[in-house]
């Protein structure tokens, strides 16, 4: 045997150790790839799981109205934590925020004691109770990010009592952490993981705000990264869809949750936008213009649910001396101090019962900030530069309702236009079409008077504009204003402007409207904000029987001479009353309520309109539910004076808003004339052609009643006041005011 043959035989031991190694890397490398697919695979459904549990979160942030920050702990009130409680589930929240600082007095650090502790779990135990779960945020007030010993201690302490419990859904490392300082970052790379390693599954978060301290907690936390990530955001609410866009971008399609977000009502408030009016009712019209906005934006992000901060706003001393000395802190709640609602209270009831965000702004300026100038509308002057102008919600001209926006003796100059302005609720998007209109007149009118609608992108640089044609000189009639306008490139902002320059003579305007060309608007009128104390004194509400001021050159037209006119010219209705048969309610048109109610009959009434836009004698009449439709009809006569013409037309009934009907009636003497089949609104409890916190008190008061003086309150007529008539009212909320 050669000996290339036994030196062959030699090293066959390691040629088999050689193939078992490969056979071993290869195995080891499939366990390791398998390995590696189980957890993408546990970590996507992590993230599905959270992703569902942020999806169902309406959560608010918390603190009594006369203890924030430590002093809710120092000045614990079981009582009123649990009355409060009892109203947040009222409006539709789910979950509570509970922020504890880690200091003397809230939560000791490193030891909380025993009464901090059970002061915690009397808090989760009335959220409990009120089926609330709990959004716990840890180390509020404390910055000794290098003691992981203690802060390992401390957070234990905590959170030991909450090992998988149900009734806390959040556990957030830290509010706002400081993502520049490099001592908390490297902190939170080890804290972040060990809560998850003793919460027993709870979601860990941790909040920031700011897209660059964002980007920034991102960055550094790649490697532990949170269950979900947690943005704060404040500011202007025409910014808000594109700044969230950016930040959905940013967490690369991880979970994102907005915790804090809201906007103070301070009337002085230093962060309004520019040319708001600096007092209450305009400041709380724009909170709750700016939750409409922020659900618009979340809702076409596919984000959850923002969480509002806060609750109610604060007392005087109810923050404590270490805290924020601005005087705008105190003024973001929902509830003012004295527990009356603001107007976003209604507004965000409405938005987490799943209504859709209402789109309106003002726009045939019933709402005044009690000041004389309508709400939202800003004004857009500058004496230093030249434009200036008298502005005004003017209440004896409208081209509907009871209001029209007044601009009159303006200057002009190349640096700007005075005007009303706003930025519409809807976000925009580039490429789009929107049809922007308004109605406008003039008396002895000067210089240019138009609408226009300006483009900025998200830098707030300007970058086009475009305008309408100009109203005519003079004195003109009521004359609608219209254009369509491509969003540019690269803008993100609109605001609409309607504008007059160089005009020694006044114009008004009336029924503005912003939608995407082709997409009929739907608009609701703002509600009237209602200020609280007890020397708030209303705002007077003109009579529908006012005269408008009349125009110098108006040519009055001339109605057919007063014949008699056969009293068979009649009216032909189908109405739905929202909650009852199959009229459907704001949310679901195909819903169906109460079949069988117990007043078949209704007392329907009319109000008529001429071609002058006179009002006529209010007409009565009678409408029967038809159960096979589920809706009700009626034949209505019209009286003598009633004459052949065009119309327009508003019909009401009790417990519902009256509906102004869209068109014009053509009515011909002695014939009878279909009306288009319309629904009325459900939840006018008291008859103010509003639906408002009075509507909602007299329901809340007569729940469980089957009380003859709280008919009004069965929404759907089935003899009790009860939830079927609570969720309508709800329901219901997307439309607030009557036409």
């Amino acid at each position: 045997m050669s000996d290339n043959i036994r030196r062959d035989r030699t090293n066959l031991p390691l040629q088999i150790v050689g193939i078992f190694a490969v056979l071993f890397f290869i195995l080891a490398t499939a366990l390791v790839a398998r390995h590696i697919q189980q957890s993408q695979r546990t970590q996507s459904h992590a993230s599905t799981s959270v992703q569902s549990l942020l999806n169902s979160t309406k959560e608010i942030n918390y603190y009594p109205t006369n203890a924030g920050w430590t002093y809710m702990w120092s000045k614990f009130n079981p009582t009123v934590i649990d009355t409060d409680f009892a109203k947040i589930q009222g409006l539709g929240f789910n979950t509570v925020r509970i922020i504890l600082q880690a200091v003397p007095g809230a939560f000791d650090y490193p030891t909380p004691t025993t009464t901090e502790i059970n002061q915690l779990a009397q808090v989760v135990t009335l959220a409990a109770n009120h089926n609330l779960k709990v959004h716990l945020t840890l180390f509020d007030w404390w910055n000794a990010y290098t003691d992981l010993s203690g802060s390992k201690q401390w957070a234990n302490a905590i959170i030991k009592p909450y090992v998988a419990d149900p009734r806390v859904s959040i556990i957030e490392l830290q509010n706002e952490i400081d993502s520049s300082n490099t001592s908390a970052m490297s902190w939170a790379q080890t804290m972040i993981p060990y809560l998850k390693s003793i919460d027993g599954g709870i979601p860990v978060t941790i909040s920031e705000y700011g897209q660059s301290r964002m980007q920034d907690l991102y960055t550094a936390l790649q490697t532990t990264p949170p269950d979900f990530w947690d943005y704060h955001i404040y500011g202007a609410g025409e910014e808000t869809y594109t700044s969230l866009q950016q930040v959905k971008t940013l967490v690369n399609g991880a979970p994102l949750f907005i915790g804090e977000t809201g906007y103070s009502t301070y009337p002085q408030n230093g962060a309004a936008p520019y040319g708001l009016a600096s007092n209450q009712l305009a400041q709380e019209a724009y909170q709750e213009y700016y939750y409409r906005t922020l659900f618009a934006a979340t809702n076409g992000l596919s984000l959850p649910d923002a969480s509002s901060w806060i609750y109610s706003d604060f007392a005087s001393g109810a923050i404590p001396s270490n805290g924020s000395t601005d005087p705008a802190e105190s003024y973001f709640g929902l509830y003012r101090t004295d527990g009356s609602a603001k107007p976003s209270v209604a507004t965000v009831t409405s938005l987490l019962a799943g209504n859709p965000v209402d789109l309106s702004f003002n726009n045939s300026f019933e709402s005044s900030d009690g000041n004389g100038l309508p709400t939202l509308w800003r004004i857009y002057q500058n004496s230093s530069l030249g434009f200036t102008a008298n502005f005004s919600r003017d209440t004896t001209v409208a081209h509907t309702g009871i209001a029209s926006a007044k601009i009159s003796n303006s200057t002009n100059n190349s640096a700007g236009t005075a005007s009303f302005f706003l930025n519409p609720v809807q976000y925009i998007l580039p490429g789009q079409t929107y049809t922007f209109s308004a109605w406008a007149k003039g008396l002895n009118a000067t210089g240019s008077n138009s609408i226009s609608v300006a483009w900025f992108d998200n830098n707030n640089n300007f970058l086009s504009q475009n305008f309408s044609a100009n109203l005519p000189l003079g004195t003109s009639s009521w004359q609608l204003l219209s254009f369509n306008s491509t969003v540019p490139t690269n803008a993100t902002t609109a605001e609409l402007h309607l504008n007059s320059a160089n005009n020694t003579g006044s114009v008004w305007f009336d029924d503005v409207s912003f939608s995407q060309f082709g997409v009929t608007p739907t608009l609701t009128p703002t509600p009237t904000p209602t200020q609280s104390g007890p020397t708030n004194t209303p705002v007077p509400t003109p009579t529908s029987t006012r005269t408008p001021t009349p125009s110098p050159t108006a040519t009055p037209t001339v109605l057919p001479t007063n014949t008699p006119t056969p009293v068979s010219t009649k009216l032909s209705l189908i109405v739905g009353l929202d909650g009852i048969g199959k009229a459907g309610d704001n949310v679901s048109r195909t819903s169906t309520g109460n079949l069988t109610p117990l007043h078949p009959t209704r007392t329907v009434t009319l109000t008529l309109f001429d071609v002058n836009n006179n009002q006529l004698p209010q007409i009565t009449g009678q409408v029967t539910y038809d159960a096979v439709s589920g809706l009700f009809t009626g034949t209505i006569a019209l009286p003598s004076t009633v004459v052949s013409g065009v119309y327009t037309l508003k019909v009401s009934t009790p417990s519902f808003l009256q509906k102004a009907i869209p068109g014009i009636l053509s009515l011909t003497s002695g014939q009878t004339t279909s009306v288009p089949t319309f629904d009325l609104v459900a939840g006018d409890i008291n008859s103010d052609n509003q639906i408002s916190l009075l509507d909602y008190n007299q329901l809340l008061t007569c729940f469980g009643s089957i009380q003859s003086t709280c008919t009004p309150a069965d929404l759907d007529d089935d003899g009790t006041v009860g939830g079927s008539d609570y969720n309508l009212f709800l329901r219901e909320l997307s439309v607030q005011i009557g036409g």
